[in-house]
Parts: structure tokens; C-alpha cells; sequence
């Protein structure tokens, strides 16, 4: 009778611990990689970089740092028109496919 009343007493301890452990664990959440990112070289520092998402005309500005570079990140799949602003004038243009989690 003992012997029953202490794995009574241990089951009932484990079983607690695990339903408390349950009950308190973080929810998992899910992570989004359903965009990407557009970089590259305007070769003169402080142009403006308009990138603009040919099918639904979502429409983002970012402006080269220093050296010319540029970054512009968060974007929706898709295809995109980027034009490089210098002053008033687009100096280049091109077209580039944005896919999830990768850079273009």
C-alpha cells in the first residue's frame, strides 16, 4: 500500500508539471519570408532611387548613400521598375524580379 501511495504521489507531480509546462509555453510563431529586397550601385551618392511594383504600382523612394549604394527592402513579390534620379533627370533604368526572401 505504500509502495502505490508514493507513484500515486509521483504520477500526479509528473502529470502537473507537464500540463503547467503546456499551459505556459510561448505560442509558436510564424515567420514571413514573402518578400524581398532590391540594392544596388547608383554610382553617384545622393541620387534618388524611385522602385516602382509594375503591377499594382506600389511605389517606394529611398535616396544612395555616400558611395552610391542603395537598399530597399520589405518589397512584395513581383516585378519592379527602378529608375535612379539625379536632380531631375532619370539617369538609368531597369526592370528586375523581386522573389521571396531573396535580393535583386
Amino acid at each position: 500500500m505504500f509502495k502505490k501511495t508514493i507513484l500515486a504521489h509521483a504520477l500526479t507531480v509528473a502529470f502537473m508539471g507537464a500540463a503547467l509546462t503546456a499551459g505556459v509555453s510561448n505560442p509558436a510563431m510564424a515567420q514571413s519570408n514573402a518578400s524581398g529586397t532590391i540594392f544596388g550601385d547608383a554610382t553617384v551618392g545622393g541620387a534618388s532611387v524611385l522602385v516602382r511594383n509594375l503591377d499594382t504600382n506600389l511605389q517606394r523612394r529611398v535616396t544612395a548613400d555616400a558611395s552610391g549604394r542603395y537598399q530597399v527592402t520589405a518589397l512584395p513579390v513581383g516585378r519592379y521598375k527602378v529608375e535612379v534620379i539625379q536632380g531631375d533627370k532619370v539617369v538609368n533604368t531597369s526592370e528586375v524580379d523581386v522573389i521571396a526572401g531573396q535580393g535583386a
